[in-house]
């Protein structure tokens, strides 16, 4: 069992929206702005808030894609199924299923519309740490989760943008 005095089982970081780069700080072209995940011991725990530029917008598509610094462990990720993953599916998603939302301060899904004042709303999402994570970190893996996608004007999918919605790295 872990206490707060533990140090972290993984040292967290940002990443540019290409995925590159180990950064203390978000960019800023990233739409969901993320305070950096915490480890509670059990979870990543994530506080973050909607950037004003999509305040009253369509999420249109929302993708995540997970990938480590050696391909052939690439493999590993098979556990939430292949990636990207299209989050919007409505046949589901392996990676959604795996992320709690809270449910007093959430839009509900990735997938809806930011509300009007959606900069001031905080929102917190956490997902379990999967051992094989844990173990990566150890073996001096590094492991790149993106989400990305696109938004649009209500009722205007013609108007959609590309998206970075975030990026961070686990080590």
């Amino acid at each position: 069992c872990r206490n707060a005095n533990d140090p972290p089982r993984v040292d967290i970081g940002f990443c540019r929206s290409d995925g590159t780069g180990f950064l203390s700080e978000q960019p800023e072209d990233q739409l969901e702005r993320w305070d950096l995940p915490r480890d509670n011991g059990s979870h990543l725990v994530i506080e973050w808030r909607a950037d004003r530029r999509v305040c009253g917008r369509n999420v249109t598509s929302y993708w995540v894609d997970v990938r480590t610094s050696l391909p052939v462990l690439n493999l590993f990720v098979g556990m939430f199924g292949s990636f990207p993953q299209d989050i919007c599916s409505p046949t589901g998603s392996k990676a959604r299923d795996a992320v709690a939302l809270d449910e007093h301060n959430s839009k509900g899904s990735s997938c809806e519309r930011y509300e009007m004042f959606c900069t001031s709303i905080k929102r917190t999402t956490s997902f379990a740490i999967p051992a094989a994570l844990v173990h990566m970190t150890r073996l001096d893996v590094e492991v790149t989760v993106r989400g990305y996608g696109s938004h649009a004007r209500p009722g205007d999918f013609a108007s959609k943008v590309p998206a970075s919605w975030w990026c961070h790295k686990y080590r």
